[in-house]
């Protein structure tokens, strides 16, 4: 049996290969035309596409920008969101199919058109990108995308592949002039153009509530206030939710590794029908080549051995594509809307606050749908996308399927070093942890969100809510939202933890 190739460190390709960013915190009062809260591809492509309204604007982020989500991303540029059009199409009709499929593949030559004009050299490349299909059910279901495609003026086309993937397969779509890229060299060089002539980056930078008051809104932070006429949220998962986004939306995690490429490094952006099929794709950035390969998707704190994902995901790489390493691996996790439509606009019963999230890991283009929605409302401009991804389309708000972690009991004395879990203690839940000098921290499992029980994520060493997506560092400091305060300390009776 060959040995494993997995690295120790849990870090993404694009984070490895970028230098660390260094913007200030905020120290003094600021006030500006619009503040955007959320440093990653949708608050700075907002920004950059607001300051070229002429606007002044001021990113809040609350560690470093293009490090969250958008630093952990398989970076796919394309308008193909797997089977999405047949969904669409029976469920919102063909115009609103018509808005989604337009505003992505506007999203695509947007993107192509600032690498060009900033002059970013991130790797970006124009590929084909297919969804395939390995069974004769899923192909004719791929076969009906594709003509539903075409209505929509999409570059689609049905194909078999032959030997274009390693595997058999009964069919795939084929979108033309799709493209990849490198997230964090476009958003470090994005960045360097939106501060300036007033406006502004703040790392480290906590947001923690937004006040509304006649024409001005006031952003309350870790750091200080800013004032502003507009507000946009654009974090992964809204911290700021007047709207109750938290019932609106899953959060969903799955694995990347990135490969060294072996002998067959794939011609496209490939992936498969459904949650539990594999994708994959190349990325050149000169003379280096890695196979990108990703899945393993589950709902947020529902994995507790994170490592079996990375393991799955290198047998499927060893096995199809005769990898010669593994350099990086990391963990993606992105928000879902309940009708697969991002939501896009403003806060109910606000007209200075904007919301963007739920894009579902299509993100790439998404985002730049977003920014150019956001600025056409801020500067009174029509907007002729704005319906289809308007929040307050969905009049109901939808119960968020619980998804309560039930702990076996467990004692304090058989937990390891550099490991977490949570106990009982006398009908509370506590979360344990054992740092490398044997210090245990002792901390409420109760999320600060909305109550539930928190699970230990073995391979980032955080707690992760299966409820609603907020993540915490194994100290109990936020690294993720919905959730802005941090899991409390607890003082808890070791004696009583051994009985446990």
């Amino acid at each position: 049996m060959k040995k494993e190739m997995l690295p120790k460190v849990v870090e993404s390709l694009w984070m490895g290969t970028t230098p660390p960013t260094h913007y200030s915190k905020l120290k003094k009062r600021i006030e500006t035309d619009v503040v955007v809260i959320g440093g990653g591809i949708a608050g700075l492509n907002a920004a950059y596409f607001l300051k070229r309204q002429g606007l002044k604007v001021a990113v809040v982020e609350a560690t470093y920008i293009a490090a969250g989500t958008s630093g952990n991303t398989t970076a796919k540029v394309t308008s193909q969101h797997e089977l999405k059009y047949t969904y669409l199409k029976n469920s919102v009709g063909f115009e609103k199919s018509k808005m989604y499929a337009e505003s992505n593949q506007w999203a695509i030559s947007e993107l192509e058109r600032i690498i060009s004009k900033e002059r970013i050299n991130c790797d970006f490349q124009k590929i084909p990108a297919y969804t395939f299909a390995r069974t004769e059910k899923g192909a004719e279901e791929i076969r009906q995308e594709v003509e539903i495609a075409k209505e929509l003026d999409l570059p689609a086309s049905f194909v078999s592949l032959g030997n274009l993937v390693p595997f058999e397969i009964k069919g795939a779509i084929k979108f033309e002039n799709q493209a990849y890229f490198h997230p964090r060299k476009y958003l470090i060089l994005l960045a360097a153009r939106i501060g300036g002539n007033g406006s502004y980056i703040f790392e480290k930078t906590k947001a923690l509530d937004i006040k509304e008051d006649g024409t001005l809104c006031r952003v309350i932070t870790d750091k200080g206030n800013l004032k502003s006429r507009y507000v946009i949220v654009a974090t992964n998962r809204p911290f700021y939710d007047k709207g109750g986004y938290f019932a609106q939306i899953s959060q969903v995690r799955s694995y990347v590794l990135a490969c060294k490429a072996g002998s067959r490094l794939p011609q496209g952006m490939f992936i498969g029908m459904g949650d539990k099929d594999i994708s994959f794709r190349p990325h050149l950035s000169g003379k280096r080549k890695w196979l990108i390969i990703g899945g393993v998707h589950h709902l947020a704190g529902e994995e507790e051995n994170e490592g079996a994902s990375y393991q799955k995901l290198e047998k499927y790489a060893r096995e199809y594509f005769g990898i010669a390493a593994v350099d990086y691996k990391w963990a993606a996790q992105d928000s879902r809307s309940l009708d697969k439509v991002p939501y896009i606009g403003f806060f109910p019963l606000s007209k200075r606050i904007f919301v963007t999230t739920g894009y579902g890991a299509w993100g790439m283009t998404t985002s730049f749908v977003s920014a150019r929605i956001l600025a056409e409302l801020i500067t009174g401009k029509e907007s002729i996308w704005k319906d289809l991804y308007d929040p307050l389309r969905l009049k109901k708000v939808s119960s968020s399927k619980r998804h309560i972690i039930e702990k076996k009991k467990s004692g304090f004395m058989d937990l390891k070093t550099d490991e977490g879990k949570v106990v009982n203690q006398e009908g509370k839940q506590i979360a344990l942890f054992k740092d490398k000098k044997g210090k245990i921290s002792v901390l409420s499992a109760v999320c600060t969100h909305m109550g539930c029980t928190v699970g230990w994520n073995k391979e980032d060493k955080s707690w992760d809510c299966p409820c609603h997506g907020s993540r915490y560092d194994k100290t109990g400091k936020v690294i993720h939202g919905p959730a802005i305060k941090d899991l409390p300390k607890l003082e808890a009776n070791e004696e009583t933890l051994m009985e446990n």
